[in-house]
């Protein structure tokens, strides 16, 4: 039963219906007040709806109760990155890190999490590499690889990301955003066959994610780039 409402909670938080979560994930704590793997998904579901301070308070419970279980340190670590004090998120990471391997999805999302903190503090380099190391663990994730598409963009690396966003759309097929995204990099690389495609296949999956952009400017792009006497500031300039 108590494992029922959990459930329920994480699927009423992601739908957006953080009252109903609220409400289930309290009745499972009420259910079992001393259960730390219990107290896990109550703190998770907090964290979720945006409560981390109630997250803080259930998983640092938890942890006295648990104190080698290392998916608590790295879900509060999540909650202290949310309330941007990140010294305390790194020292949860660095507690997680001495109770688990270095593969699995616990490693996977503590290099995430770490990945996040530098990225927010523009350590981009270092921000890939836990990336990387997370995709690594659990490379079924696809914003893993959108992560780390933004950090080499922001490093200039825009080989390296088109090569992240296509891994990415490759296990997401279906995003529209990710598609645009691949676009915008595609052109700047003046691959303009492939942001072509993409910004059909965009359109196809939903009309108003390029409504920007003129549709023109794509059905005539490969024209306008094999044509000997175009020059490649007019594709631009179309843009």
């Amino acid at each position: 039963m108590t494992g029922a409402y959990c459930r329920r909670a994480r699927a009423y938080a992601a739908l957006g219906d953080h009252s109903l979560a609220v409400q289930d994930i309290e009745r499972a704590l009420q259910l079992a007040p001393h259960d730390g793997y219990i107290m896990y998904f109550v703190g998770d579901v907090y964290n979720s709806v945006g409560n981390y301070q109630r997250a803080i308070e259930v998983l640092t419970e938890a942890i006295e109760l648990l104190p080698k279980y290392a998916l608590l340190y790295v879900s509060r670590s999540r909650s202290f990155y949310e309330l941007h004090e990140d010294d305390r998120a790194l020292a949860d990471l660095t507690a997680a890190e001495a109770l688990v391997g270095p593969t699995g999805l616990t490693a996977s999302a503590m290099h995430r999490q770490r990945g996040d903190i530098c990225r927010r503090r523009e350590q981009f380099s270092d921000a890939v590499g836990h990336y990387v190391k997370a995709a690594a663990a659990n490379p079924r994730d696809a914003w893993l690889f959108v992560a780390q598409c933004d950090c080499r963009l922001a490093l200039n690396q825009q080989t390296a990301a088109l090569e992240n966003i296509s891994h990415a759309i490759s296990l997401l097929p279906y995003r529209d955003h990710l598609r645009q995204r691949r676009m915008e990099i595609a052109w700047d690389l003046q691959q303009y066959s492939l942001a072509a495609r993409d910004y059909a296949t965009a359109v196809v999956l939903d009309a108003t994610t390029c409504a920007g952009i003129d549709p023109e400017t794509f059905r005539n792009v490969e024209w306008l780039w094999q044509s000997p006497s175009t020059e490649h500031t007019l594709i631009r300039v179309s843009r």
